[in-house]
């Protein structure tokens, strides 16, 4: 395979000298745009995966050149970054002004075809994938980086928790000047800040913390204090440090003072942390509180998730969740209304291959509800569930489980990675987006 890329290096080198080199770079940019566009028209997905594939090979110095002369921010954990960068985009002043992947094609390829298309925008607010960060911040170094948090995603398709922090870890070695927003909150990312000095810490809770039980510096055990939102290391002096903003219900602190009470317009508490760190980011950059607050109301569905479709006379909200600590966010927030539910597991290899995980989710809140479950993998779900005690029926095709409730029913549907993107264009196609 490396054989294979080097050749196509010297071949695109060959050809860049003939043409000469910006005119090669528009055509690979166009060249790009065609394929993505073909596959979008195809019914193959957005087409953004595979137009930033195609640019990243033919052009492998687009990433760098691209970035050149931009103030970058990263946004970058295992859940809430797509919301979270939509958040920033949008209290920053929108993609009018602000570069950013809005479709959530966050590895490197994504970021490049991001940045390609910048135009005369010098400011860049873009979600990467917690793996390609390393990849992504050597060739394109931002001015900040916002890590929210580490936890077990697919293991298949990415590293090991532990692993993945001491990654970010060595890019603030190597980049000092770097500023980061930290959720502190989070073990790991109490770690990786540790001992850099450009840092904006911050608590908005992580309730997830099953990976973050051995100390990353000693490997003893971390204990938890739940009830104040503090830990330590048992055996040396790891703990969490002091924070400069601390998120509580709706309230934002900084420095002890009550600095905002923090609204959106999207659904769950975790979106309000998610809004809480976009807050953060607006007002260290000098954004009024008042432009945040506008920008943080105003703010739709995205990438579909939120929002809300008529289809076959029944409502049906549309939730993504990819991973253990994600589909418990959506859970514990889902269990505060008696709606019907639609579950889907797909296991391909964006979703990971492997279910197993499934088991690490607690689906008792889902135990009084009327339960139907779909996807590729809808009979995996369906066992987790008969383990947990939610009684379900199993449908082949979405109309199917959406007829089986009543007409005019209200209907929250969630899903891992393809099996979304498959609801959603189901969704698009057969309904329409409820104002």
């Amino acid at each position: 395979m490396n054989k294979n890329l080097g050749s196509i290096d010297r071949a695109t080198e060959k050809i860049a000298n003939l043409i000469g080199r910006p005119r090669y770079e528009r055509l690979v940019l166009k060249l790009a745009d065609g394929i993505g566009s073909l596959s979008k028209a195809t019914n193959r997905g957005s087409g953004e995966a595979l137009s930033g594939l195609v640019l990243s090979q033919l052009d492998g110095g687009a990433l760098s050149r691209s970035s050149e002369e931009k103030d970058l921010i990263y946004v970058s954990a295992t859940n809430g970054k797509t919301t979270t960068t939509a958040m920033i985009t949008a209290v920053l002043g929108g993609r009018s002004v602000v570069v950013t992947n809005e479709a959530g094609n966050n590895m490197t390829a994504g970021v490049t075809l991001a940045l390609s298309k910048a135009g005369g925008r010098k400011v860049g607010v873009l979600e990467v994938d917690e793996s390609h960060l390393p990849i992504v911040a050597s060739k394109a170094p931002p001015t900040s980086m916002v890590l929210m948090n580490l936890s077990r995603d697919q293991l298949d398709r990415v590293s090991e928790v532990r692993s993945i922090a001491e990654k970010w870890k060595r890019i603030l070695e190597a980049n000092r000047d770097i500023s980061v927003f930290a959720n502190v909150s989070d073990p790991h990312i109490a770690y990786v800040v540790r001992g850099h000095s450009n840092v904006v810490a911050f608590e908005v809770g992580s309730k997830w913390n099953m990976d973050a039980t051995v100390c990353p510096v000693c490997d003893s055990k971390v204990d938890f204090n739940d009830d104040i939102g503090d830990y330590r290391c048992v055996n040396c002096d790891f703990k969490k440090p002091k924070s400069d903003y601390v998120f509580m219900g709706d309230e934002l602190y900084r420095r002890g003072k009550l600095l905002t009470t923090v609204k959106t317009s999207l659904p769950g508490q975790f979106n309000l942390m998610n809004a809480a760190v976009a807050t953060i980011v607006g007002y260290e950059r000098d954004v009024p509180l008042e432009a945040i607050r506008s920008a943080l109301a105003s703010l739709g569905g995205v990438g579909g998730r939120y929002s809300t479709f008529k289809v076959l006379g029944r409502s049906v909200t549309a939730f993504m969740a990819k991973n253990p600590a994600g589909w418990q966010q959506i859970i514990a927030m889902l269990a505060e209304s008696a709606h019907p539910l639609i579950v889907g597991i797909n296991a391909n290899v964006a979703d990971g291959k492997d279910t197993s995980w499934l088991y690490d989710i607690d689906f008792s809140p889902f135990g009084d509800r009327d339960v139907v479950v779909v996807g590729e993998r809808r009979f995996d779900i369906a066992v987790r569930l008969s383990y947990g005690g939610v009684v379900h029926r199993i449908c082949s095709t979405y109309t199917e489980a959406i007829t089986t409730f009543d007409e005019g029913e209200a209907i929250s549907y969630v899903g891992n990675y393809t099996e979304f993107t498959k609801m959603m264009r189901f969704l698009r196609d057969s309904g329409e987006l409820a104002q």
